[in-house]
């Protein structure tokens, strides 16, 4: 019942989440878990560490690569590799440690003689622990609504815990968001697009990259945002439907935006023609390219290309929505439009999580009366 109620990738993801906290929860039963417990139970997720792997390419492989087949393509066909995957490793950049197993197992050699292997312990971040205690969270409401226990203790109200790398919500300066936007216009149109698209919008990295050019109107200059492209644990990338029902919006465009799209536009169809037979796409707004939807790690990428060009300090692509809701709250946008535009389900989730901007938005609009109510003496 659960996961027909739920999306695809949340179910995945809460899955993985229950599997994560499983053995540190395996000498409780329901009614044990007291907010105490539950305290405890928090602070040994936050400390808990991973293996991560940091794998290279040795100078080696190249040579190794062209011995087991003549054809990279081949070469990644017969071992399960994607092209993009062996093409980033023989650019000496960083990859999985099972794809390099993958690759080190088509050459027959082990994975040290073509790759330089790092292991190193590392603690797990905020965003991936906040996911397995949302678990215990809705696994304790789901025994509230059935009676099973009283209440649900895992609920921030009796929670104290805090992992120690969380942050306040991040965002760009709108003078930083000005010089990334100029930035924009010495690249290619693509990244020129997404970029803009991600700013000027609010919209989710997936929900842009789900787009089809029938959900954009030019006439009215809105865009019908209804579904989101994402990788899914165990099943890749797949098309769904957006986080929540109020996701499912329409959000219009400003005329800056619409003019990039049209100019993108022309770029799709010349490239489409270009690439003639070959081209894989169906209706997808934002391609790879030979037509195919544009993979969302893509859009991470040519931000940082972008960043690095504008001279910016680093910021994740999500940040580029806390932007723009940002500076629509401090232009005076309420609270309820914004949670409109960008697909929260409550205003409630645009107050909090914005708390700080419409803290500093409140002191602008007690200046603004003063100024306007002040009197000569």
């Amino acid at each position: 019942q659960i996961e027909k109620r739920h999306s695809e990738a949340y179910y995945a993801s809460a899955n993985n989440a229950v599997n994560k906290i499983a053995p540190l929860m395996k000498d409780y039963r329901l009614k044990d878990l007291t907010p105490t417990v539950l305290d405890d139970i928090h602070k040994r997720i936050d400390d808990m560490i991973k293996t991560e792997y940091v794998v290279t390419a040795k100078s080696t492989l190249a040579e190794a690569v062209k011995k087991a087949a003549r054809y990279k393509t081949v070469f990644c066909r017969n071992n399960n590799v994607s092209v993009q995957t062996l093409k980033a490793a023989l650019q000496m950049r960083h990859i999985c440690y099972a794809s390099a197993c993958l690759i080190a197992q088509g050459v027959n050699m082990d994975v040290e003689e073509v790759f330089n292997v790092q292991v190193r312990q590392v603690p797990y971040k905020s965003a991936y622990t906040e996911g397995m205690k949302q678990a215990i969270r809705n696994t304790l409401a789901e025994a509230a609504k059935l009676g099973i226990v009283k209440r649900n203790y895992a609920r921030k109200l009796y929670i104290t815990t805090k992992h120690p790398d969380s942050v306040k919500v991040s965002s760009m300066s709108i003078a930083d968001a000005q010089k990334l936007m100029q930035t924009c216009n010495r690249l290619d149109i693509r990244k020129k697009l997404i970029i803009t698209f991600l700013l000027f919008t609010g919209a989710r990295k997936g929900e842009v990259c789900g787009l089809d050019w029938d959900d954009i109107d030019f006439e009215n200059k809105t865009v019908f945002i209804q579904r989101q492209y994402e990788a899914v644990s165990k099943k890749g990338l797949i098309l769904k439907a957006p986080k929540t029902k109020s996701s499912i919006r329409k959000v219009e465009l400003p005329d800056a935006l619409i003019e990039t799209i049209k100019e993108y536009r022309l770029w799709y169809e010349n490239k489409r023609i270009e690439v003639g037979d070959k081209w894989q796409g169906e209706n997808n707004v934002l391609v790879a390219q030979n037509g195919k939807r544009l993979h969302p790690t893509t859009v991470r990428n040519w931000l940082d290309e972008a960043l690095l060009l504008a001279g910016l300090p680093h910021c994740s692509v999500h940040s580029l929505r806390h932007t723009n809701i940002s500076i629509l709250i401090a232009a005076g946008v309420s609270p309820v439009a914004v949670a409109s535009r960008v697909g929260h389900s409550k205003t409630s989730t645009t107050m909090d999580i914005y708390a700080d901007f419409l803290g500093s938005s409140d002191r602008e609009a007690s200046g603004k009366l003063n100024d306007y109510f002040a009197m000569d003496s």
